[in-house]
């Protein structure tokens, strides 16, 4: 039997392009169903696969080699830490004195290291005693009494409003604890806050007649700017 050309076979490869990618999808499949059940198998399809792959990377490292590498630092680190074991108890050989010493009778250097000098040629107490902590001193808080702070001090701030050319409307207007009393001179409404109660401090705020949109102002001078805007030449 003839074997069919090159050319018949780009072409029947051409027409049954997705026949054939499911045909060797199932035979992939098989293989891999196989492996799974087979550890053998598995070994032997990894082993060919990390020598194809070592040929295409000849640069990589190998699990051995990584291995071997962190064995062989282990043991420099080892032999750099431990000079000796007498009877369990690992020995190291001072580099200043010369003397081989406990591993506790060199000073810790870092987290699991020790130095190479000893603790007595370093200079560092053999006993490690931690140090007492400070005390912090106590801080106690105390409450003060803070008494209400007035703006207009004596007996006489009403008569002092009287005398700048406020109208007292009302003394005492509000309810008991604020005791607010208002004052008016011109198109400006001064209200002072009482002398008396937990709430008496002697602050004023002001108001302008009428203007009921915006709240109290605070100084008396954007009170009179306030007025004059709205009352111009009235005032």
């Amino acid at each position: 039997m003839s074997q069919p050309s090159a050319a018949y076979m780009a072409d029947y490869k051409a027409k049954n392009k997705a026949k054939l990618a499911a045909q060797q999808a199932a035979r992939d499949a098989k293989k891999r169903k196989s492996r799974q059940s087979d550890p053998e198998a598995r070994a032997a399809y990894k082993l060919k696969r990390r020598q194809e792959y070592l040929k295409t990377h000849p640069e990589a490292k190998t699990r051995e080699s990584i291995t071997e590498a962190t064995k062989l630092a282990k043991q420099a680190r080892t032999r750099v830490k431990i000079d000796s074991v007498d009877n369990g108890v690992h020995m190291r050989t001072c580099d200043k004195c010369g003397i081989t010493r406990e591993m506790e009778s060199f000073p810790r250097q870092g987290t699991y290291g020790r130095k190479k000098v000893c603790k007595d040629c370093s200079g560092v107490s053999v006993s490690h005693k931690k140090k007492p902590e400070k005390e912090l001193p106590s801080f106690k808080v105390v409450k003060e009494h803070r008494p209400a702070v007035f703006i207009h001090h004596g007996q006489d701030w009403k008569a002092k409003f009287l005398a700048e050319g406020w109208r007292c409307l009302g003394p005492g207007i509000g309810d008991d604890v604020e005791s607010i009393t208002v004052f008016m001179r011109g198109f400006i409404i001064m209200y002072t806050r009482g002398q008396k109660g937990s709430y008496a401090t002697g602050k004023t705020s002001y108001a302008v007649l009428f203007d009921d949109k915006q709240p109290r102002i605070v100084t008396l001078a954007k009170a009179e700017t306030r007025a004059s805007k709205l009352y111009g030449e009235a005032m």
